[in-house]
């Protein structure tokens, strides 16, 4: 049970950066082409609930 948690929030940490880091350079590429989209808030949102997931998760494995 506890490698589970260990490693589902090793996962949803990493999924979480990956969100945001591919949201911001998404959000770099409009800035430069001078346009804007309606997905910056999307990456935002499920990157900080995925890091939030995550941060639960280890939380729960060190319970466990």
């Amino acid at each position: 049970k506890k490698l589970f948690f260990t490693s589902l929030a090793f996962f949803l940490w990493k999924s979480g950066v990956a969100i945001l880091t591919v949201g911001s350079i998404y959000k770099g590429v409009l800035d430069i082409y001078g346009t804007s989209g309606s997905f910056e808030w999307v990456y935002l949102a499920v990157g900080i609930v995925t890091l939030a997931a995550g941060g639960i998760s280890a939380l729960l494995a060190k319970k466990a």
